[in-house]
C-alpha cells in the first residue's frame, strides 16, 4: 500500500514529526464545546491545530520527560523564540480498524489481500505530550495531539502512515485548553479538548451506493498527578471522548500496547470509498459503525443533572474539569 513521505522537519526530543502545517497559538476556554453543532463550529475554526504525524521508527510511548530544544511551553506561545522544555509522549488510546463481510466483498479483488492484511496487523495510536520548563517546574499537556501507527504483536515502534489513515487521524484538531474560570497556569492546562470529525454511512452494506453524513464528535484528554506524585514521577492520562453526534459520553480504558484490536479502545468498521488510480490503495472511507472500551458511559444530561446537584452554573460547559474529576473518582457513574 502507498504510504506517506516521511518529510521530517524537526528534532523534537520526543518524537520526530512528518511535516505539519503551521499554526498559531494556543487556545484558553473557558466554556466548552458540548453539541455536536458547537464542536462542529470550533473544528471549522481550528483548521491550523490538526494532529501531528509521527515519523517511523520511533517508540510508541516516551513517558520519561527528556530535553526539547524547539517545543515551547504552551504559557510561552508568545516569546520571540522556543523557550527550552522538557517532554514526554504518552498514548490517550489506540484504535483499529475492521471491515464487515459485506464490505470485503467490495475492495477491488487484486487490492483485497493486501487490504485486509494491513487491517489485521496495524493500529493508529493517538498521543499528547507533557512539557515543564525544567525538572522543578510544573508540567502541563502540550496543545497539540500527535498520533502514529504500529503493528500487533510486533515491536513498539512506529510505523510510516497509510495515506487513507493519516487523512483520518488528521481530522483530530485541538480546540484548546479548558481553564473555566481560572488564569492560564501549568496547573490549569491539564484538561484538553479536541474534535474529531468522521463520515458515517448512512446506508446499508447491501446498498450499492453509500452514502455518508458527516459527524462531530469530542474528545477530552484530562492528565493528573498520580496520588503521591506531586513532582511529575507519575502522571495519569484520562481520556474521554462522545459519541452518536456528542449524545453520548464514554470514560476509556487505559491506554496500553495493544495485541490485537480486541484490546484497542476504539474499533471501528470502515468502508473504504475511493481508490488511487492503481485501483490498489485506498484513499477515503467511511465508516460503519464505532465501538468505544469504555469504564463508564454517561449522558449529556446525566453530567448537567450532576452540575445541578452540585450547585454549579453552567452545566458541563463551564465546569468540564470538575466534572471529569468527578467522573474519575466515581462519583458520577453509569446508571
Amino acid at each position: 500500500m502507498r504510504l506517506l513521505p516521511s518529510v521530517l522537519v524537526s528534532m523534537m526530543g520526543v518524537g520526530t514529526l512528518v511535516a505539519a502545517p503551521p499554526r498559531g497559538g494556543p487556545k484558553f476556554l473557558s466554556v466548552a464545546p458540548i453539541t455536536s453543532d458547537e464542536a462542529r463550529v470550533a473544528y471549522e475554526a481550528s483548521a491550523r491545530h490538526s494532529c501531528e504525524l509521527l515519523a517511523e521508527d520511533l517508540p510508541i510511548e516516551s513517558p520519561r520527560f527528556a530535553r526539547s530544544t524547539l517545543l515551547r511551553s504552551p504559557l510561552a506561545h508568545a516569546k520571540s523564540a522556543p523557550t527550552p522544555v522538557e517532554a514526554s509522549r504518552l498514548q490517550v488510546f489506540c484504535a483499529g480498524l475492521e471491515m464487515l463481510d459485506d464490505d470485503r466483498q467490495r475492495l477491488p479483488v487484486l487490492a483485497q489481500p493486501g487490504i485486509l492484511n494491513y487491517l489485521a496487523g496495524h493500529y493508529a495510536s493517538i498521543q499528547v505530550r507533557l512539557v515543564r520548563e525544567g525538572p522543578m517546574a510544573d508540567w502541563c499537556l502540550y496543545d497539540r495531539a500527535s498520533a502514529a501507527t504500529c503493528m500487533y504483536k510486533a515491536a513498539p515502534i512506529t510505523l510510516p502512515f497509510n495515506e487513507s489513515v493519516a487523512e483520518a487521524v488528521q481530522r483530530i484538531r485541538t480546540i484548546g485548553y479548558f481553564v473555566g474560570s481560572e488564569a492560564p497556569s501549568a496547573n490549569t492546562l491539564r484538561t484538553l479538548v479536541l474534535v474529531h470529525r468522521h463520515d458515517i454511512a448512512i446506508s446499508a452494506p447491501s446498498d450499492v451506493d453509500i452514502l455518508a453524513q458527516p459527524t462531530y464528535e469530542l474528545l477530552v484528554v484530562h492528565a493528573r498527578a498520580a496520588p503521591g506524585a506531586n513532582d511529575g514521577s507519575a502522571i495519569e492520562l484520562h481520556t474521554f471522548c462522545t459519541s452518536a453526534g456528542c449524545g453520548k459520553w464514554h470514560y476509556l480504558v487505559p491506554a496500553a500496547v495493544p495485541r490485537s484490536i480486541a484490546d484497542c479502545g476504539v474499533r471501528s468498521s470502515v468502508v473504504f470509498t475511493g481508490f488511487a488510480p492503481d485501483n490498489l490503495t485506498p484513499t477515503a472511507s467511511v465508516a460503519r459503525r464505532i465501538e468505544m472500551k469504555s469504564q463508564i458511559d454517561l449522558t449529556p444530561t446525566q453530567l448537567d443533572a450532576y452540575c445541578e446537584k452540585q450547585h454549579w452554573t453552567g452545566g458541563t460547559a463551564a465546569n468540564l474539569t470538575a466534572v471529569l474529576e468527578a467522573i474519575i473518582t466515581r462519583k458520577i457513574d453509569s446508571p
